[in-house]
């Protein structure tokens, strides 16, 4: 059996050559292109991929990429999973479980609080994996924007393709949003034009920074940073080419979802991708801690026994709202993959069929998810 090995720098265009390869089965793709943050021809960006070789060919692949998420206060340690391929010539031999199950270990070993991916559901159901969390997508179209505002703010729109001194500002506004990942100035402009978006930087008539925009070729707006949103919103809507704009938030109360309700034509929620929780009492304490601090949740308490982890106590208290691990009896237990859903929904749980909670049904679905361009 072929031995799991760590790409290193010398392996970069192998594998850049073997994923393309792989992914351009129904349209082409060029790997540097769409995730430049991802793919360098250097030992560091190569390590985060696990290949197996038949006499040093690459015949299959799992990307594990560490990503800091941060939920209010609390900074947890994920891993995102990408680039899932085998050869097609080696499909059905197990490369992809032995990678996943290696990938796994080393996700326990190193302490991960919590892992994501995105793929077809029951295909990482195997491995861990469920369908959970929660984005909020909100339509603009260009009446909303006509009846909506007395008058067009004068706000212009500047693209973006190179090191520029606003990404200081850039990254503070972006800092603010309750749940983010770490984005240090200096991969601002690459993280931001992964998936083949783009930035744009939004000025005011003065010519001063009022936000910035990412979007994609149809202008869908899949991360909005401003102090200004009843400026930059209706500004981006009436600039575009397309009659509406679909723009993606995470589930929280924000200004600017609060100004996306009232004036959008239409708002859905859907799944945030596939997750899997290790440290279940960390991961859900800084949820409901940030949950809280943005709409009151009713007093109650809520203990849910996970297999294979243990029992977790929800406790929300006046001002106060936590999880901690608990040796008291669950008043409801479950697999992990029935957790994920009952907890992160994107549903409530009194719609999942397994248990009608009246404080869980007010609490969840918590609000788990992760910004478009940090993914992977």
């Amino acid at each position: 059996m072929e031995p799991i090995t760590q790409l290193t720098a010398g392996d970069y265009e192998n594998a850049i050559d073997f994923l393309n390869l792989v992914f351009s089965e129904h349209y082409p793709i060029d790997f540097p292109r769409v995730l430049p943050k991802l793919y360098k021809p250097t030992d560091e960006s190569m390590s985060m991929n696990y290949a197996i070789k038949r006499h040093g060919k690459i015949r299959a692949i799992v990307g594990l990429y560490p990503v800091e998420l941060h939920v209010g206060a609390t900074p947890l340690k994920l891993a995102a999973i990408g680039a899932v391929s085998s050869h097609p010539n080696d499909r059905g031999q197990g490369h992809m479980r032995r990678l996943l199950q290696f990938c796994l270990q080393v996700m326990r070993a190193e302490g991960y609080h919590l892992s994501w991916l995105g793929g077809q559901r029951q295909r990482y159901g195997y491995f861990g994996y469920e369908v959970c969390g929660s984005t909020a997508v909100f339509t603009v179209n260009k009446k909303n924007i006509s009846h909506g505002y007395a008058e067009m703010p004068a706000i212009h729109f500047e693209k973006i393709c190179a090191p520029d001194e606003r990404f200081t500002q850039m990254k503070l506004w972006h800092d603010t949003h309750p749940i983010h990942c770490t984005r240090p100035v200096a991969s601002f402009a690459e993280i931001s034009r992964s998936w083949q978006n783009d930035l744009f930087a939004a000025m005011s008539a003065r010519d001063e920074l009022a936000g910035y925009v990412i979007a994609n070729a149809a202008g869908a707006v899949l991360e909005l940073a401003t102090p200004d949103e009843k400026a930059v919103i209706p500004a981006w809507v009436a600039q575009q080419d397309q009659a509406q704009v679909a723009f993606e938030t995470a589930m929280l109360p924000h200004p600017i979802v609060k100004e996306l309700t009232r004036i959008c034509e239409q708002q859905s929620t859907r799944s945030s991708g596939n997750w899997q929780i290790f440290d279940w009492q960390r991961v859900v304490n800084a949820i409901l801690k940030v949950k809280h601090q943005s709409m009151t949740l009713m007093n109650d308490i809520f203990r849910l026994g996970i297999e294979g982890y243990g029992v977790i106590e929800l406790c929300v208290d006046g001002p106060s709202a936590a999880c901690i691990r608990t040796r008291k009896r669950a008043h409801f237990c479950c697999d992990p993959l029935s957790a994920m859903r009952l907890l992160f929904g994107p549903l409530p749980p009194a719609m999942s069929g397994l248990i009608n909670h009246s404080a869980l049904n007010g609490w969840c679905p918590l609000p788990l998810s992760l910004p478009r361009q940090d993914q992977v």
